[in-house]
């Protein structure tokens, strides 16, 4: 990942993360964005963790919707 070498703490954030229980974690668009996905028991978890390592991030947690996503991989088969 090109891009990984740009962000500070990229490769622990997203071991911490992925440690915490995280599904996944990467960049978002060209960065420094980052975000991971968890599911919702794990949530606070890897909040903390990556936390821990990126002091200078705002963590913005928000759920995301699958009903839709779900049904328009359907109605394409």
């Amino acid at each position: 990942m090109a891009r990984a070498r740009y962000i500070p703490g990229y490769w622990e954030c997203k071991a911490a993360a992925l440690r915490a229980g995280a599904l996944a974690f990467n960049i978002s668009g060209a960065g420094p964005s980052l975000f991971a996905l968890a599911e919702e028991d794990t949530v606070e978890g890897v909040v903390q963790a990556v936390a821990k390592i990126a002091m200078g991030y705002r963590p913005v947690v928000a759920r995301v919707a699958v009903a839709g996503a779900l049904r328009n991989i359907e109605s394409k088969k």
